[in-house]
């Protein structure tokens, strides 16, 4: 996957990896504290249970850092790929198995599936807001395409342009003892 440059250092103007103008990410810098649970649901038809977990912070500063969104866009685009690959294979698998299955009358055929079916599960859990279907909404993009949707002003492209740094800054920038948190991680 292609590597995304990401820094704290706002000094750096332009991608190293591939000559972007870098765009700016606001975030936050603290030092996690206790979390605790403070809500539990089951769900007992699927037997899943949700934990709402509380976390608290100290010395929360909001800070700055770069990224290059060219790269980024690279990366997701590359993803999208692979994950439609996971799914259709995935799909043909267990498609061609079942099919096999049924014509030699051997159900036990169907164990030489699962393989398939954790491979549809983990493209279609992955692909995200991408879909399967249509176009990959992060190739085909030019870099000055891709500056002109990074430098709009609105809460959302705010909060995505800090999600996407955090994902994309390297843990040896962190500081020992401190936490980056995007814009969207505290309720207001």
């Amino acid at each position: 996957m292609a590597k995304v440059f990401a820094s704290t250092d706002t000094s750096v103007k332009v991608c190293p990896i591939c000559g972007s103008q870098l765009v700016p990410a606001d975030y936050y810098s603290a030092v996690k504290g206790n979390s605790q649970v403070v809500e539990s649901k089951t769900d007992w038809s699927n037997g899943k249970t949700t934990n709402t977990i509380s976390t608290q912070y100290s010395d929360v500063q909001r800070c700055r850092g770069v990224y290059c969104m060219s790269c980024y866009y690279k990366k997701m685009a590359g993803r999208v790929v692979l994950f439609r690959i996971l799914i259709l294979v995935g799909l043909l698998g267990i498609i061609a198995f079942g099919v096999l299955s049924f014509v030699l009358e051997n159900t036990a055929l169907l164990l030489a599936a699962i393989p398939f079916l954790a491979a549809l599960v983990l493209g279609w859990t992955n692909i995200g807001d991408s879909g399967v279907i249509g176009e990959n909404p992060y190739s085909g993009l030019t870099k000055e395409q891709i500056e002109a949707h990074a430098t709009k002003s609105n809460d959302n492209i705010v909060n995505s342009n800090s999600s996407e740094f955090i994902a994309c800054v390297p843990h040896d920038q962190i500081p020992q003892g401190r936490t980056f948190l995007s814009l969207s991680s505290f309720k207001k």
